[in-house]
């Protein structure tokens, strides 16, 4: 019974587990289904993974990039800021100056303004005394008396007027006339040409020139008028070298600078010849002192005026050399360039020079070279009022003439 009872059991035992076994496969297949299922996705998950890198290593290598630009560009707006900063300081600077010069030019208009005022009341008394002056002619010749003054030695006799009715009357050979009228300055007649000299300083040429007191004391001289033209560049020269040749003494020199159109000289006879065109012309005439002012003009030629449109010009200083018939050289300075003496022009230059008998005379370089020195002084008030001009040439008058012609 007890054993039947065992079969029994173990019997049921069986079915149930055959029972139960039957109901698991379920549960066994969806596992194994749910393990591939996890494989697969894990698969798939790494190549997921696998492209998810590539591309997150492709946009950190565009971002390491992109920041590489952005720090390049923030160092040129550096740059450009620091740019800005500086043209703004050179611009507050610059307005700073427009400023100060807008003040500058504000104060120069106010001057220009006062010196036009002025220049106006000038041209207004220039024109008044011009007037006045037109009116006016040269002095009469000095004419000695007809008798010994009282007191004079019986028989003595008085110094008599030359041929055109002028006199030396210390008899030192020097007539020494002053011109007031339409212009003002001085005619200086040599009466011996044989006194008359040009003079130089042949070894400072091109280094340093001098004034005309310089020449006269250099020749032991007793008065003396500026000669011809020199190289000016700007008007900032020293006066150290001739523009043209010249002859001192019988020597010629600056020979390369060409005789100059209008070269006057004088020959071993003491005659003044004007317009020698060339060197060879200078030999043959045994030219032994002379000089040129290059850009002329002649003045007086045979004893007749230059042509009218030789003569045309403005109001200057002016400086001349001629001769007279009867060989006195003739040597004039007219001022200029100051508000009652507003100087002359060419053709009133030549008609004074023939007014006082010039045969032949020439113009030389004027303005604010015009000098006449005389009895140890300046006498013309000259153009350059603050210092003397310097020169390389000098018309000087000897204190006595050379060649026993003194």
């Amino acid at each position: 019974m007890a054993r039947d009872h065992s079969n029994t059991k173990n019997g049921s035992s069986k079915k149930e587990r055959r029972r139960k076994g039957g109901k698991a496969w379920p549960w066994v297949l969806f596992s194994v289904f749910l393990v591939l299922l996890l494989i697969g996705a894990g698969v798939l998950g790494l190549n997921t993974d696998s492209s998810y890198r590539a591309a997150l290593q492709t946009l950190r290598a565009e971002n390491r990039r992109q920041s590489e630009i952005l720090r390049s560009l923030n160092a040129e707006n550096g740059e450009r800021d620091a740019q800005i900063q500086r043209l703004s300081g050179d611009n507050e600077a610059k307005d700073e100056q427009i400023r100060t010069l807008s003040a500058d030019s504000a104060d120069k208009d106010e001057q220009i303004r006062s010196l036009s005022g002025d220049n106006a009341n000038k041209d207004e008394q220039i024109r008044s005394l011009t007037a006045q002056l037109a009116a006016a002619v040269l002095p009469e010749p000095v004419r000695p008396p007809e008798a010994a003054e009282p007191g004079s030695p019986e028989g003595a006799e008085l110094p008599q007027p030359d041929a055109w009715g002028y006199v030396d009357e210390d008899g030192d050979g020097l007539i020494l006339v002053p011109i007031r009228g339409k212009f003002t300055g001085y005619m200086l007649i040599v009466l011996d040409p044989s006194r008359v000299v040009l003079s130089c300083e042949p070894k400072m040429m091109g280094s340093h020139g001098y004034d005309v007191q310089h020449f006269v004391e250099k020749e032991d001289g007793v008065a003396g008028i500026n000669g011809g033209s020199f190289a000016d560049p700007g008007g900032h020269g020293n006066g150290s070298l001739p523009d043209t040749m010249i002859f001192s003494h019988g020597e010629a020199y600056c020979g390369g600078q060409g005789m100059g159109y209008y070269f006057t000289g004088i020959d071993d006879q003491y005659v003044l010849h004007v317009g020698v065109p060339t060197a060879e012309k200078a030999q043959e005439l045994h030219i032994q002192e002379g000089c040129c002012f290059r850009p002329g003009p002649i003045l007086v030629q045979d004893g007749q005026l230059a042509p009218e449109n030789k003569l045309y010009s403005g109001l200057n200083p002016r400086t001349a050399i001629g001769q007279r018939s009867d060989g006195a050289i003739l040597m004039l300075v007219v001022e200029g360039r100051q508000p009652s003496r507003v100087g002359c022009s060419f053709r009133e230059e030549a008609e004074l020079m023939l007014r006082f008998g010039a045969v032949n005379a020439s113009n030389m370089d004027g303005g604010s070279s015009t000098m006449m020195w005389y009895e140890g002084e300046y006498i013309n008030n000259r153009a350059n009022v603050i210092n003397v001009r310097y020169i390389p040439t000098s018309w000087v008058v000897l204190k006595e003439g050379r060649a026993g012609n003194g």
